[in-house]
């Protein structure tokens, strides 16, 4: 598997439990640019239509 992928699984998975990740957040646990995380952010959106928004009062990513 490549690493993006597990990156975008290890995103997904931490969305899902609610844990609300921002783009700090990811660069850090990942050791990652700013750009690739909002790269993977858009993906997930784009390419596999994932219902994602940035919630305000959580600081962080969430599904619709």
């Amino acid at each position: 598997m490549s690493v993006r992928l597990e990156r975008m699984i290890a995103i997904d998975a931490a969305i899902r439990n609610g844990l609300s990740p921002n783009v700090p957040k990811l660069m850090k646990q990942f050791e990652v640019s700013e750009r690739t995380v909002r790269a993977d952010l858009e993906f997930l959106r784009e390419r596999l239509n994932a219902p994602l928004v940035y919630d305000r009062a959580r600081g962080g990513y969430r599904y619709t």
